[in-house]
């Protein structure tokens, strides 16, 4: 009971400096002034402690409404050391992360400063957190919490736009921290892909196997509009053809929301159909959709039939089985002209 009480208070005194931050006059705006600078100060040192530790959800989500209204506030007030500060806490929680200071794993406090700062600290954020989770002389700490607070960011839609540059560098994170040894780097690198995958190709329109033309896009423009992950992408998919790699994964799972379109041109060698995993080749086979166009879809399918009549391992026929069972629903149009 008493730690149930803890708790409420610890909410409710949260609230309670947010409401008062953002309508108290502070000293320096007026001559009836409530709080002072050192007061002020004080407040902001309080919750941002609160968010850097706290474990409890409910503590979390308060002290993250007490400090939004606090930093807001800040950003609007004249220029001078309290308009300095959200940039201040900032700078000091990017080095709490590198430092791994006493910051709770879960946690992602950077967001609350930059979706009301106005973008004045975004870009230089940005490119730390980036740097951070993708530096192998981070600590496994710092990694993890980079990838939280990306996630978070590109979550946010306050942000909007401001995100998308960054899109090509977060999919190569977390592409690449899906090999991480242990599982909280993993476990941060699926949860920064889905978002990423949500903000590329939108909210998933279809609970069924078959996802909805709308959450896709052809391969040309997704490559027109990220670049740098044509061979970032490239680079994993060889990599998995040759041993057992991770990143196979988060590569299949973004070429299966392409589709090819009738400008480009295609190579269907695929050898992730004949991996030894089953959901590898269950992915491989979605993946092959998007890598098939309609003019050269018979020819494609006289390969398959073939390789699979020859003499290959069990593992490989039943990756191409799997292609050819993806394709049908597909192409249904072409495969009825290639029967006949």
């Amino acid at each position: 009971m008493v730690l149930l009480c803890s708790w409420r208070t610890v909410k409710d005194v949260s609230l309670l400096l947010g409401e008062l931050t953002e309508r108290a006059p502070i000293s320096g705006e007026g001559a009836n002034s409530l709080l002072t600078q050192n007061q002020v100060i004080a407040i902001g040192d309080h919750l941002t402690t609160l968010l850097a530790e706290t474990k409890h959800r409910g503590a979390f989500e308060q002290a993250y409404v007490g400090f939004c209204k606090l930093a807001s506030r800040l950003w609007r007030f004249p220029s001078g050391n309290l308009h300095e500060l959200p940039t201040k806490w900032l700078n000091e929680t990017l080095l709490e992360i590198t430092t791994n200071g006493k910051l709770c794993a879960t946690r992602r406090l950077i967001c609350t400063e930059l979706e009301i700062g106005g973008g004045k600290c975004f870009k230089n954020s940005m490119d730390v957190l980036l740097q951070l989770g993708g530096s192998q002389e981070s600590s496994k700490e710092t990694r993890t919490h980079a990838m939280n607070i990306l996630r978070s960011l590109f979550r946010n839609s306050r942000l909007g736009e401001m995100v998308n540059p960054y899109v090509p560098q977060g999919i190569a994170l977390a592409v690449q921290g899906f090999s991480a040894n242990t599982w909280g780097e993993r476990n941060s690198a699926t949860l920064l892909l889905s978002a990423l995958m949500t903000r590329v190709f939108g909210v998933p329109r279809s609970r069924s196997h078959t996802l909805n033309w709308r959450n896709k896009m052809t391969g040309r423009i997704f490559f027109q509009r990220y670049p740098t992950l044509f061979g970032v992408l490239l680079k994993h998919l060889e990599c998995a053809t040759s041993l057992f790699h991770s990143a196979r994964y988060p590569v299949l799972l973004i070429l299966g929301r392409l589709y090819p379109s009738s400008l480009e041109g295609t190579d269907s060698n695929l050898q992730c159909a004949g991996s030894s995993i089953l959901k590898t080749r269950s992915l491989a086979a979605s993946a092959m959709v998007a890598l098939i166009t309609p003019n050269i879809y018979l020819n494609h399918m006289d390969t398959v039939f073939n390789k699979i009549a020859s003499k290959v391992n069990e593992n490989l026929t039943h990756g191409l089985l799997l292609q050819v069972s993806d394709k049908i629903p597909i192409f249904r149009y072409v495969f009825i002209y290639y029967i006949d």
